[in-house]
Order: C-alpha cells, then sequence, then structure tokens
C-alpha cells in the first residue's frame, strides 16, 4: 500500500522477466521494472532447487533476459561514467538516433554502437570540439571504413570478453552506412 488515494496495477512478465505497475488515476504512469541477478552471468552456478521450482519449473526467470538487463545496466554506468561529461557526444548521438529513426540505411545501427562510436569517436580528438565538428569527426571516422570488416571496429567494454558491438551487422549493411557516410 503506497497510499489510500493512489491504486496500482501490477502486471507479472515473466518471460520478459519484469514487472509492469502502471497508476489508475491520473496522470497515467507505468513503470517497468526489469529483474535480474548477476549470478545469471555465471554459466557454472549451480542452482539449488526447491521443492517449489521442481513443481513449478515456469517460476524460473528467462536467463537472456536477465542478462540482457544487466548488459543494459552496464551500459548505463558506461555511458553515465564516459559520455555525460563530453557535452558534443549527447548532442552527435541525438542526430545520429534521429537518422536511425529516418534512414533505411542506418535503421540497422543499434543505439549501443552509436553511443560507442560517438564516445569513441569524441574522446580521441584530444581537444574540445563544437557539436558540429563532434558530428564531422564521427561522420569522417565512419566513412573512413571504421565499421567495415578489417576496420578497428567497435569493442565493448563493458563485456569480459571481446566483444564487437557491430556484430548484428551484415557485411552489406557495414558498407552501405560507411558509403551513406561518405
Amino acid at each position: 500500500v503506497v497510499s489510500s488515494a493512489e491504486s496500482f496495477d501490477i502486471i507479472m512478465r515473466p518471460h520478459e522477466a519484469a514487472l509492469s505497475i502502471s497508476s489508475k488515476n491520473e496522470p497515467k504512469v507505468t513503470a517497468n521494472v526489469s529483474l535480474t541477478s548477476p549470478l545469471v552471468r555465471e554459466e557454472n552456478v549451480v542452482e539449488v532447487a526447491t521443492p517449489e521450482m521442481v513443481k513449478e519449473p515456469k517460476q524460473l526467470l528467462d536467463r537472456q533476459k536477465c542478462v540482457e538487463a544487466l548488459a543494459a545496466l552496464r551500459h548505463a554506468k558506461w555511458f553515465q561514467a564516459r559520455v555525460a561529461n563530453l557535452q558534443p557526444c549527447s548532442i552527435v548521438i541525438r542526430i545520429l538516433r534521429d537518422l536511425c529513426k529516418r534512414l533505411p540505411t542506418w535503421s540497422k545501427l543499434n543505439l549501443w554502437a552509436v553511443e560507442l562510436l560517438c564516445e569513441k569517436v569524441i574522446s580521441s580528438a584530444g581537444e574540445p570540439l563544437t557539436p558540429g565538428e563532434a558530428l564531422r569527426h564521427t561522420f569522417e571516422a565512419i566513412a573512413s571504413g571504421l565499421l567495415l570488416p578489417g576496420g578497428t571496429g567497435l569493442l565493448d567494454p563493458c563485456e569480459k570478453e571481446p566483444t564487437d558491438a557491430l556484430s548484428s551487422l551484415t557485411r552489406q549493411e557495414r558498407e552501405d552506412i560507411t558509403s551513406s557516410a561518405q
């Protein structure tokens, strides 16, 4: 009970490893809460089965969704530590996100890759950049073949093992984005 004047709908979404909490009163607000634990990352953890778990295997949360929630949390912490202080970086990210929404060629580039790309380019400039210069540097980096196979690529700094943040892109999609940046 939060308040006698307020009432909420709570919907369990076990297939998403989440809860959805919505206010019944105006203003309508919905909060999605992802459930996870650092233990789900460990592949060799011995699970202790309780009698309830044995009878009801549906009580277990989807491991992949929990791992994705942990990755999202690491990405948010990384963003706060690395990007929040690079003022032109946030502006360039917004521009590239808009491109990703508007142009089919750019739509294959996910938000995490955009954030990594912008931070990598802008922080490596060695001097403060205006938003216009930062955008130009970012397009120049993409146009130079950064995304292409054999290029420097984008390693995910939030993963223990070397992971390419662009792994979801096909060779053709990488070439199309590079060509568009040129």
